[in-house]
């Protein structure tokens, strides 16, 4: 738990050369490790903090890496969403299929609705991506069942997708209901 912490107050640094470097020695760090779930879970941040910084190839080697480990279905699937998206940015569009398939199994694996519900809506950004507004609308429908906790973020992609299948109709009753959950979502936070 405290490599986690350790992870949230590096990812703060406000200077990204002195964050890869930081990053690079916490990976050091991480081999002496014999926690592999924690080990694995902090890799995992890792592989997400160098996609976010552009850092691609090194992310995207990390998150293979573990992935190939015998770790729990939820670091499976949290692993495979992030590598998924980061082939995404990388034009690696088959591959990154490959991984939203995986992300999925093992998602389906946990039974755990907000996993579900977070992989469903970004496999429907995914098709929307693709121009597929209709598999689109059924997979950010798919989120919104499982109870995926950005509702407001679902409603306003919905009603993104609907626009441009020309279902004005349901257009503004999307973007009404967002407009609604995100005000409620400022009042909770």
């Amino acid at each position: 738990l405290e490599n986690i912490e350790l992870w949230r107050n590096i990812r703060r640094s406000s200077n990204p050369d002195d964050l890869l470097q930081i990053l690079e020695k916490l990976l050091e760090l991480l081999e002496n490790m014999d926690d592999i779930q924690e080990k694995v879970r902090v890799k995992i941040k890792i592989g997400d903090t160098y996609i976010s910084y552009g850092e691609f190839n090194k992310g995207i080697g990390i998150l293979k890496e573990v992935l190939d480990w015998d770790i729990s279905e939820e670091l499976k699937a949290e692993g495979c969403h992030i590598l998924s998206f980061a082939l995404i940015f990388t034009g690696n569009w088959i591959e990154a299929i490959k991984y939203i398939k995986k992300t999925l199994y093992h998602a389906e694996k946990t039974k755990n609705k907000e996993l579900l519900g977070r992989n469903a809506y970004h496999i429907g950004v995914f098709y929307w991506y693709l121009s597929n507004f209709k598999g689109a609308i059924d997979k950010y429908n798919l989120g919104f069942k499982y109870g995926y906790i950005e509702l407001f973020e679902v409603k306003w992609n919905m009603s993104d997708a609907l626009i441009r299948l020309g279902d004005l109709k349901n257009t503004f009753q999307s973007f009404k209901e967002g407009y609604k959950l995100s005000k409620e979502m400022k009042n909770i936070t």
